[in-house]
C-alpha cells in the first residue's frame, strides 16, 4: 500500500461520495466555501442543502463569500434539506435520486456538467434516528458512484455516537479533513478512531476499482505471479470471471466470503456491471458484489469484487434494536425528558431531542423545537434560573436539581421541577414533571392559613374590641346621662348649657365608634334581609358621587337582580368604605370604577378564596387608578385598626368592618395592587335567588315613641355598674317611678322574694357576674309570669341565647341610651305595648 497522502478539494471527481465530520460550525462553514469556490471556478453547477430554517442565513453567506454573481445565475442554490431527503416523514432513496437527477439536468442545461451536492446532515437527528440513517447514506452510497455528481455529507461528531461514526466512515468513498481529501482509505484500527486519531486511521489504500482493473489487465499480460500477489495481499475478495462464466482467478478472501467459488466452476451468482449487488449466501453471509468489465489476456472478463458486509449490517442490526429500545424507553417515561447541546461556548443551548411527555407538557410538536435555541422556544428557562442551571451543569459536569418554578410560555403559566444531567459527550439532559396542581394546591393551602389565621387574630381582636365596647358602652351611658340631666335643669340662656351640649355632641360621636367596634366584633345584630346589589349602588350613586368630589370620576357597571342575603345598611357601609378608600388613593384625581355581576365560582377561583364554596355569587368590583399598594400593606390591610392614612385622619376599622360584613354573609374579599398601578377590591356574597323582601323584622328600641313618660309604678333596677344604676336609678326616681336597686341577679331574686307585691317591672342588665339578666328573667318567669322584664346591654346582641333572643330584642335598650328612650321603653313595658 501507497504512504498516507491527500489532494485537495479539486481532485474531487463526479461519483465521488464524501463524509466530514466537524465540530465546530466554522470547520463546516471553511469547506462549504472551498467547495463552492472551485465549483465555480469549474463551472459546476452547487447544491447547498441547509436545515430548513438555516436557507436564509446560508444564501447571505454565499453574498458575504463574494458569490452574489453565482447565486443570481442559480449556479449555486441553496435549499432546504429535509425536502431533498424525506417523503412523508422517512428518508427515501428514490425521491433523493429523482430530485438528485433533476438539478443535474437543470445544471446541464445550463452548461454546468457537474453537480456539487454537499449536505449538512445535522438536521437529520431532529428528524429520524442515526440507525435509520446509515443504510440510507449506504444505499445512496451504491447508486450515486457512477453518476455525474460529488456528493459531501457533513455529520456534526458530537450528535452521533462512536459506532455510527464508524459506520459512516466505512460507507462513503472519501473523507474531508481540513482542506485535504483521502480516498480509497481503509480503517486499519478501530481503537484509534474510537479516540478520534482520524490520521492514524486513514491509509491510501487500492479500493479505485478503476486502478484495480488497470493493475490487473497489466499484470495479465506480464506476471501472473505478481498479480496472484496482488490479489491475495486484498482484503476484499477478488474473482475474476470469463465470458463463459467461469472463475478464472479468486483470491483467498473471495474463498471465505463465497466458499462455493472455485476456479474452473461456474460463477453462480449474478451482478450487473457498475452496480453493487445485494448477496445472502448460504451460510448466511451478507455481501455486496460490484462487477466491472475488464481484459483478461487476449479475452475480455469480468473483474467482481466482493465486499462482506455481514458484521456491519449485525452492528447497524444492533444499534437499530438499541436505538429502537432507546426510543421506546425514551418516550414513555411519565417525565419530561430534554436533551440540549450547547452552543454560544455554552451561553445558550440548541434542543436535540424531546420526548412526547415534554411535548404533551409544553403542549407542542417535537418537529417544532428540535433544532431552535432553548431560548427562543422557553424565553422563560432564563427568567426562572433555568438556564444558569445548564450553563453551571455543562461546565462543571455537576447534577443539579432546580426545585419548582414558574413558566410562563405562548400565554400559559405552570410550575416546573428538574433535574439537570450532563452526558459524557456534553450534552445537557434535563429531566421534568409538572408541579402546576402542586405548587397551586400549596398556594390554595397557604392562602387558607393566611384566612384562618387572620380569622384568629381578628377573633382575638374582636373578643377584645367587644370588652372595650362593652366597657365604653356603660361609661358613655353614664357620661350621657348625667349629661342630660344637667341639660335638663339648665335654661336656654345659661352658658353652662352650650358646654353640656358639647358634651352630649361628644358621647353621640363616641356611641358611634362603640357601633362600629360592635359591629367589627361581631356583636351587632342586623336584620336578615335580602337586598339587590346592583339596585343599592345605583341608588347611591349620588351618595357615592358627592364622596368622590369634583376630581374623582364615578364609573357604575351594574346588573338588576343580583340578591344577596345581606342588610340593605350593611352593603351600603361596605360600598361607601371602598369607594372612599379608592378616592383616597387618589390625591391627584382620577377614576374609580364600581361593576356588579353574577359570577359562577369554580375550583380555581375556590383555591384562591379559600372562604368561597363552588357556586353562583354576586361579584361587587371597587377599582382604582392609584398608588397602589405594596406587599406589606396588602398582608395588613384588613387588620383592624391599621391605617396608612395620617394620624386624626381615620380610625382602622373602615376595611376590617368591610371583611367583618362580608365573611358574616358567607362571602369572601379579594384584594389586587400594584404599586403606581392602582388597586382593585373584589367582594363576593353567595347569590339568592328572589325578590329582595324582609325575612324577619323586629321592633327597635329606637323606634318607641320617644317621649318624657311620666309614672307612678315601682322599677327593681339590676345593674351591676354602680354607676350606670346610679343614673338609671336617678332617672326613673326623677320621673315620678318607685325605684329598687339591686347589684345583681342574686341580690334582685331576695327583694323580689320579700317585696314582690310592690314591684311592677324589672329592669336589668343583660350580662353580670354570677346570675345574667336573661337567667333572671327566666328565673322570675317560673313564679311571676305577669311580671314584665326590660334589659339593657352594652354588649351587642350575640351574647342572647338564641331560644330567647326575640323576647329580649323586644325589651332591649343598648348603651348608651338616651333619658327619652329608657323612659319609652319602661312606660311601653308597663302599658303592655312592646
Amino acid at each position: 500500500m501507497s504512504e498516507f497522502a491527500g489532494s485537495d478539494f479539486s481532485a474531487l471527481q463526479p461519483g465521488d461520495h464524501g463524509v466530514s465530520f466537524f465540530e465546530e460550525t466554522q470547520e463546516q462553514r471553511d469547506q462549504s466555501r472551498a467547495l463552492l469556490e472551485i465549483s465555480v471556478r469549474q463551472s459546476q453547477h452547487a447544491l447547498w442543502l441547509v436545515p430548513s430554517g438555516d436557507v436564509a442565513a446560508r444564501r447571505q453567506q454565499v453574498v458575504d463569500w463574494g458569490m452574489q454573481s453565482a447565486l443570481d445565475r442559480d449556479q449555486i442554490q441553496v435549499a432546504s434539506a429535509p425536502e431533498f431527503f424525506l417523503s412523508g416523514g422517512a428518508l427515501s432513496t428514490d425521491d433523493f435520486l429523482e430530485r438528485l437527477t433533476l438539478e443535474h439536468e437543470r445544471g446541464r442545461e445550463q452548461g454546468q456538467a457537474t453537480l456539487v451536492l454537499f449536505v449538512d446532515m445535522a438536521w437529520s437527528i431532529g428528524v429520524v434516528s442515526p440507525a435509520e440513517v446509515i443504510p440510507f447514506e449506504q444505499d445512496i452510497a451504491d447508486h450515486v458512484l457512477w453518476r455525474s455528481t460529488i456528493r459531501i455529507c457533513f455529520f456534526d461528531r458530537r450528535l452521533f455516537s462512536d459506532d455510527y461514526l464508524l459506520q459512516l466512515l466505512v460507507t462513503h468513498g472519501v473523507v474531508l479533513m481540513g482542506n485535504r481529501v483521502f480516498r480509497n482509505f481503509l480503517v486499519l484500527n478501530e481503537e484509534d478512531f474510537l479516540k478520534r486519531s482520524m490520521e492514524s486511521v486513514l491509509l491510501d489504500g487500492w479500493l479505485d476499482f478503476l486502478r484495480v482493473r488497470s493493475d490487473l489487465e497489466a499484470m495479465a499480460g506480464s506476471s501472473r505471479t505478481a498479480l496472484m500477489r496482488f490479489i491475495e495481499a486484498s482484503p476484499h475478495g477478488v474473482v475474476v470471471v470469463n465470458d463463459e462464466g467461469i472463475v478464472v482467478l479468486a483470491n483467498k478472501a473471495a474463498g471465505l466470503a463465497l466458499n462455493d467459488v472455485v476456479v474452473g466452476a461456474p460463477f453462480a451468482y449474478s451482478t450487473e456491471d457498475g452496480v453493487w449487488a445485494d448477496v445472502t449466501t448460504k451460510q448466511g453471509r451478507h455481501l455486496k458484489l460490484l462487477a466491472v468489465g475488464m481484459s483478461w489476456g487476449s479475452d475480455s472478463a469480468r473483474l467482481v469484487v466482493c465486499r462482506d458486509v455481514t458484521e456491519q449490517r449485525q452492528t447497524i442490526a444492533a444499534l437499530t434494536e438499541n436505538e429502537v429500545r432507546y426510543r421506546e424507553l425514551f418516550d414513555r417515561m411519565s417525565s419530561g425528558v430534554a436533551v440540549y447541546r450547547p452552543i454560544d461556548e455554552g451561553r445558550d443551548f440548541v434542543i436535540e431531542d424531546f420526548n412526547r411527555s415534554a411535548s404533551r407538557l409544553e403542549q407542542v410538536d417535537r418537529a417544532d423545537v428540535i433544532g431552535r435555541r432553548v431560548t427562543d422556544v422557553f424565553p422563560s428557562a432564563h427568567a426562572s434560573g433555568l438556564l444558569d442551571v445548564f450553563r453551571r451543569v455543562y461546565q462543571t459536569g455537576d447534577s443539579e436539581h432546580h426545585g419548582p418554578a414558574r413558566f410562563e410560555e405562548r400565554g400559559r403559566a405552570a410550575w416546573r421541577e428538574n433535574w439537570v444531567y450532563r452526558l459524557p459527550r456534553g450534552e445537557v439532559v434535563s429531566v421534568y414533571d409538572d408541579r402546576t396542581e402542586d405548587m397551586e394546591a400549596q398556594a390554595a393551602l397557604e392562602q387558607k392559613e393566611r384566612e384562618l389565621r387572620r380569622a384568629q387574630r381578628m377573633e382575638a381582636v374582636a373578643q377584645l374590641a367587644g370588652g372595650v365596647a362593652h366597657d365604653f358602652n356603660n361609661m358613655l351611658t353614664v357620661v350621657r346621662g348625667f349629661g342630660e340631666l344637667a341639660r335638663s335643669q339648665t335654661s336656654v340662656e345659661d352658658p353652662v348649657r352650650k358646654h353640656i351640649d358639647r358634651i352630649l355632641d361628644a358621647t353621640s360621636h363616641s356611641a358611634e365608634l362603640t357601633g362600629k367596634l360592635l359591629m367589627f366584633s361581631r356583636s351587632k345584630q342586623t336584620e336578615e334581609t335580602w337586598s339587590d346589589l346592583g339596585a343599592v349602588v345605583q341608588d347611591m350613586e349620588p351618595v357615592l358621587r358627592t364622596a368622590c368630589g369634583d376630581r374623582i370620576d364615578l364609573a357604575l357597571d351594574v346588573t338588576d337582580g343580583t340578591s344577596v342575603q345581606v342588610d340593605r345598611s350593611e352593603v351600603e357601609q361596605v360600598l361607601l368604605n371602598l369607594v372612599i378608600n379608592a378616592r383616597d388613593a387618589m390625591p391627584g384625581g382620577g377614576e374609580v370604577r364600581v361593576s356588579v355581576r353574577e359570577v359562577v365560582v369554580d375550583e380555581q377561583d375556590v383555591r384562591s378564596l379559600p372562604l368561597l364554596e363552588l357556586g353562583r355569587y354576586v361579584r361587587l368590583d371597587v377599582e382604582d387608578d392609584g398608588i397602589g399598594m405594596d406587599e406589606e400593606t396588602q398582608m395588613r390591610v384588613f387588620d383592624p385598626f391599621f391605617t396608612t392614612k395620617e394620624p386624626g385622619k381615620g380610625t382602622g376599622l373602615g376595611l376590617s368592618t368591610v371583611y367583618s360584613i362580608v365573611t358574616q354573609a358567607s362571602g369572601a374579599i379579594s384584594l389586587e395592587s400594584e404599586m403606581g398601578e392602582g388597586t382593585r377590591f373584589s367582594v363576593f356574597f353567595p347569590c339568592v335567588v328572589g325578590d329582595p323582601v324582609t325575612l324577619g323584622a323586629r321592633q327597635s328600641s329606637g323606634e318607641l315613641e320617644a317621649v318624657r313618660a311620666q309614672g307612678a309604678e315601682t322599677i327593681l333596677v339590676v345593674e351591676d355598674e354602680e354607676t350606670v344604676r346610679e343614673l338609671v336609678v336617678r332617672s326613673l326616681e326623677m320621673s315620678g317611678y318607685g325605684v329598687m336597686a339591686a347589684c345583681d341577679g342574686a341580690e334582685a331574686l331576695s327583694l323580689i322574694d320579700e317585696r314582690a307585691d310592690e314591684v311592677q317591672l324589672v329592669l336589668t342588665d343583660l350580662v353580670m357576674p354570677r346570675l345574667s339578666g336573661v337567667e333572671l328573667a327566666q328565673r322570675l318567669a317560673a313564679v311571676h309570669p305577669d311580671l314584665p322584664v326590660c334589659f339593657m346591654s352594652g354588649y351587642g346582641d350575640d351574647v342572647i341565647p338564641q331560644e330567647v333572643s326575640d323576647m329580649v330584642r323586644r325589651h332591649l335598650l343598648h348603651k348608651p341610651f338616651s333619658l327619652d328612650k329608657l323612659l319609652a321603653l319602661v312606660r311601653g313595658a308597663l302599658d303592655g305595648r312592646l
